[in-house]
């Protein structure tokens, strides 16, 4: 609990007034600080974690209580233990060269054991996901890692409190998604966070109360949703920053892209580093324009604007300005630089003095001139206060306020708006727009949307130190931006009937657009480059006709093409070797989409599906999409560029021969045409020939038991055999009925010499040519031929393209369960369902109206007949599917306000049908536990029974049990779940028929492990075998999908037919067996 009990303060120098404040912060929440610099987020801050009136001093009245301790009366190390604090720039609280050390810190401090730290340390780096930051120079890190290290080292610290002062100032998009989960966590974890923050889109889905400050007063109170319900106007009138960064409009202005700016082989390797930390071979951006430097930290911006500033000079480089070449020292006195660190470009004792110092030449109007600056900057009244005496914010402005002032004719801004409320960021983007105006070129690095969206021209995309994307800032591009951040993780993309297939498939391939567009310009280069062989012929052929005899006229065209191959096989299997790469990437990724997205999509949705269509989509599908990323795009763009190149070429030779050229081709395309129309239609329907073959396949080997066993091989072969020629054949009868049509097309196209012979040779017998530009237009029309038929080729891919990629997003695109994101605070495990009602398929309703209580730590049994729904209410409660009708609870929660992964870790299911992965068992246990050690995982063993059956197999903990567990018996695979389920230590346990596969011999182990495994649990058993369910506290009966009664054991053989039904039948069925 954090306390305000009339609180107010006053800094000595009379600045950052708190008055009268009261205010409770509750145990376990999420306060988020908001309002313009200076409005008293950072005061208030300080006060809770005791730098008021420790270190920072000045005049304070009223009481702060932190966990019942006054913090004016208490020593800071004192109130370290029950607060850490996360600071703007984490180079401010470190201590330590390394990171290791560093997380460590606080608690050596304490006198804390060896073993305990590491014990924390070790907790801390595994919840943080932060392994690769361990042992590190902590000033060899990015903003972003520095940033984890200092929430780590609040986390080691394990106070109960965590305030964090604008941590993501200075921080990229993905770190900062990064540090939104590191919050959730904390808040899962029930610590209180309060948190000081102008960046509110990324904090506000995690907080609890939003406190608005304005003048050292609380001046609104309220919720995320309420706040943001305000709307974006009057969020910004009250100095607030965007709540959605996804939707913002982009305001970037037409630009005169004819006039230029080169930035050219900038170069730079870091001190002791072999590989480039800079590579950027040639970027041509308007002159007079806002150009936004954008990437992920350490992605090499700051780096590249140093370079361009000639700020090292150990880095390489060139810019053309107006036609003149800028070397490094000219470049000095040509830009200027607002560095993201301001203080180290801060020299003198005064405001003023800084903008006089920055000045190009001081004259009369010069007075004038700072004032406006300074009151555009609202600094009027700090311009006789030292530099460093001011807030971060304001140190910034001062920096932006010399840039402005220098009137160089290159402004590089590294960072302008970190820290920065909305009214200051317009400010600066206001100022930065004037540059503009002025006839500036202005760069900056930045990694604010808002910013960007509101002032940029263009944009250059950086990552690894090379230029990935640049050009004009469109609504696209900026789009593309976020989403390589993943903060578009989850605005999906869908193909409908105005995206082309091409850009979809484009889409799908976005981190691999620089190297497809290099491969189009060396297959390109490669295409024009095959034409020089054919000039060189026309010229060799012409000379012999003209009974030239001089060796060398000949060695030379020879030469020449030869260079032309030379030309053409050396680009071509350049451009050929980068669509590869980067096909093959794009495939993994989307591969990698696919597996990401299946635990996100309805159970039901999975099982529909069959394993055959699945393996045709992600296996077969994926990999056709090779051909065009790897081939089509390159190959197809350049030979129909080197198609028209040639045309082009052969009209300057004589116009009337270049139209004679292309009689052929439109008639050869109309043959294609009529292939063309259904054939999209033809592959839609190859494409479920073969998905119903993989299934027969699949089915036949996965029943070949059942096959062998029932005598049932010809019938069963016979499907399969019949499935395999209802392909060939479908594909015989297709390509029967298109062969003749594409024979046609293949033959006429590219028969260009048919019209170009004889009316070339008319107009030479009439003198109209001469016989070199008859041989010239001879060469020139069948070089066209080849571009032609290669472009041909790809036809077929072409229309194949949009059924594939339908396939692809019928996963990538497919419906998630929708689940909050936010981790929400389990107090108990209680399940409550309440009107449920399901459909697997629309129409068809498996369970109607079931309304049950489940009590913590608490044993309900869910007997019934097959069919009867038993196993789909454990499903729902185990979060497979999201119920449609009604609702379910846990611990008061909804399920849907539950993030799904946090769902999952609540729950272990052992189900009657286990599978096992293709691994050992010692991994195969370890799967419910994946941090588990091999020590951990051989005690869970032991006390779930199977110890001696794993000693008993042939490597023991580490032998393989094939696919799905194929090497195991049925009762043994059952043993490892539920030694799979004990390792996971979920407070909610479901056991659907989980003894079906024990033998006799064996019941009273598994039984004992069973009751290790539900010890202190909430459990639910499905169980036909109603002998192992009469001590449960509660035996629920399910019958065609509805509660017909529930109660004890007792209870129901009183008072339910059904139940007693069942148990007469169980029971004489035991007799039975006993006799």
């Amino acid at each position: 609990m954090i306390n305000f009990n009339n609180v107010s303060f006053e800094y000595e120098d009379g600045t950052g007034i708190i008055s009268d404040l009261n205010l409770d912060i509750n145990d376990g929440e999420v306060v988020l600080l908001c309002g313009e610099s200076g409005c008293g987020k950072s005061t208030l801050i300080r006060m809770i974690n005791g730098l008021i009136p420790n270190y920072y001093k000045g005049k304070l009245s009223g009481k702060v209580t932190v966990d019942g301790h006054d913090t004016a009366a208490s020593e800071l190390h004192e109130l370290a233990e029950h607060v850490a604090s996360v600071f703007q720039n984490p180079k401010t609280q470190f201590y330590n060269v390394d990171s290791t050390e560093e997380m460590v810190f606080s608690l050596e401090n304490r006198g804390m054991s060896r073993d305990e730290m590491d014990e924390r340390l070790k907790r801390t780096v595994k919840k943080l996901r932060m392994d690769n930051l361990v042992g590190r120079n902590l000033f060899k890190m990015s903003g972003g890692e520095k940033q984890k290290v200092a929430c780590a080292c609040a986390d080691t610290s394990d106070a109960d409190i965590i305030v964090l002062d604008e941590p993501s100032s200075n921080l990229d998009l993905h770190t900062i998604r990064e540090l939104a989960d590191i919050i959730k966590r904390w808040k899962s974890e029930g610590k209180t966070v309060v948190i000081a923050e102008h960046r509110l889109y990324y904090i506000l889905p995690i907080a609890d109360r939003v406190l608005y400050l304005n003048n050292g007063k609380i001046e609104l109170e309220c919720s995320p949703d309420e706040l943001i319900a305000l709307g974006k106007e009057k969020l910004n009138n009250m100095g607030l920053r965007s709540t959605d960064i996804l939707n913002l409009p982009v305001h970037s202005k037409e630009v005169n892209e004819k006039d230029s700016i080169i930035l050219a082989n900038f170069h730079y390797i870091y001190p002791g580093r072999l590989q480039e930390s800079l590579n950027v071979p040639k970027v041509k951006v308007a002159r007079n324009a806002i150009i936004g430097i954008v990437g992920d930290n350490g992605a090499g911006k700051s780096t590249f604007a140093r370079a361009l500033c000639g700020l090292d000079r150990r880095a390489s480089g060139s810019i053309e300005l107006r036609g003149e070449l800028l070397a490094r020292r000219r470049r000095l006195k040509k830009t200027f630089m607002v560095m993201q660190d301001v203080g180290h470009q801060l020299f003198t004792d005064e405001v003023h003095e800084e903008m006089v110092f920055s000045l190009e030449k001081e004259d009369e109007n010069s007075e004038a001139l700072i004032s406006e600056i300074l009151g555009e900057l609202n600094l009027s009244d700090k311009a006789e206060r030292h530099p460093h005496s001011l807030s971060g914010g304001e140190k910034q402005r001062v920096a932006i306020g010399s840039a402005v002032i220098s009137n160089r004719d290159v402004i590089v801004f590294d960072e302008p708006t970190s820290g920065l409320d909305y009214r200051h960021m317009k400010a600066v983007s206001g100022l930065i727009k004037d540059l503009k105006d002025k006839g500036k070129t202005v760069f900056i690095v930045t990694h604010d949307p808002e910013l960007i969206a509101e002032c940029c021209d263009e944009l250059i995309y950086m990552q690894d130190g090379k230029v990935l994307e640049y050009g004009k800032l469109t609504q696209d591009m900026y789009d593309r931006w976020l989403y390589r951040t993943n903060t578009l993780k989850e605005k999906r993309i869908v193909m409908d009937d105005q995206m082309t297939a091409l850009k979809r498939l484009w889409q799908l391939a976005h981190k691999e657009h620089g190297r497809l567009i290099t491969s189009i310009v060396f297959a390109v280069i490669g295409v024009l480059g095959n034409i020089l062989p054919y000039v060189a012929a026309a010229k060799v052929i012409e000379k012999l006709l003209m009974g030239v005899r001089d060796i060398n006229e000949y060695i030379l065209w020879c030469v020449f093409g030869v260079v032309g191959f030379a030309i053409k096989t050396v680009f071509y299997s350049i451009g050929l070797a980068l669509s590869h790469k980067s096909a093959f990437n794009t495939l993994a990724d989307i591969r990698k989409a696919m597996f990401n997205k299946l635990p996100k999509m309805p159970l039901g949705t999975i099982i529909d599906s069959s394993s055959g269509k699945l393996k045709q989509i992600i296996v077969d599908e994926v990999e056709s999409m090779e051909r065009p990323l790897a081939h089509m795009i390159p190959e197809m763009t350049a030979n129909i560029l080197g198609a028209i190149t040639v045309w082009f070429y052969l009209m300057c030779v004589d116009w009337r021969l270049g139209f004679a050229a292309l009689i052929s081709v439109p008639v050869g395309l109309l043959f294609a045409a009529t292939v063309l129309i259904g054939y999209a239609k033809d592959y839609e329907g190859s494409v479920r020939t073969v998905q119903d073959m993989n299934n027969s396949i699949v089915e036949y080997i996965h029943g070949i038991e059942v096959i062998k066993a029932y005598n049932q091989g010809d019938n069963s072969y016979a499907k399969f055999k019949n499935r395999v020629l209802k392909t060939a054949e479908y594909y015989y009868d297709w390509m029967k009925r298109i062969q003749y049509k594409w024979s046609l097309t293949y033959s006429v196209a590219p028969a260009t010499l048919v019209t170009v012979l004889p009316i070339g040779f008319l107009m030479y017998r009439s003198g109209s040519i001469d016989r070199s530009t008859f041989i010239t237009a001879i060469m020139l029309s069948m070089c066209i031929v080849g571009p032609i038929i290669q472009a041909l080729d790809f036809a077929d891919t072409f229309t194949k393209v949009k059924t594939t990629l339908g396939t692809v997003d019928e996963i990538l695109n497919g419906n998630e369960q929708t689940h909050k994101d936010t981790p929400v605070e389990m107090t108990n495990h209680s399940i409550r369902l309440r009107d449920v009602s399901y459909s697997y398929h629309k129409g068809t309703q498996v369970l109607h109206n079931i309304s049950l209580n489940i009590m913590e730590k608490t044993t309900t049994a869910l007997v019934g007949p097959s069919g009867s729904g038993k196993s789909t209410i454990a499903k729902l409660i185990a979060g497979f599917w999201d119920v449609e009708d009604g609702s379910i609870t846990m611990g008061g929660i909804e399920l849907k306000d539950i993030p799904l992964e946090q769902l999952y870790d609540q729950v272990a299911f052992v189900s009657q049908d286990i599978y096992l992965f293709n691994d050992t068992v010692m991994n195969n246990i370890r799967m419910g536990k994946i941090t588990a050690t091999d020590d951990e995982v051989r005690r869970v063993a032991e006390a779930s029974g199977c110890k001696q059956l794993i000693e008993n197999l042939t490597d023991g903990y580490d032998t393989m049990v094939g696919q799905g567990g194929a090497h195991l018996s049925g009762g043994e695979k059952q043993r490892i779940a539920i030694a799979r389920a004990m390792i996971k230590d979920a407070p909610i346990v479901v056991l659907d028929e989980a003894t079906a596969y024990i033998d006799p011999e064996n019941e009273a182990v598994i039984q004992k492990a069973i009751g290790n495994l539900i010890k202190g649990k909430t459990v639910i058993i499905i169980a036909h075998r109603l002998s192992t369910i009469t001590d449960a506290d509660q035996i629920v009966v399910v019958d065609d999908g509805t509660v017909k009664a529930s109660g004890t054991h007792e209870e129901l053989l009183a008072s339910n037919d059904l139940y007693r039904l069942m148990w007469n039948a169980h029971i004489g069925v035991k007799e039975d067996g006993a006799a």
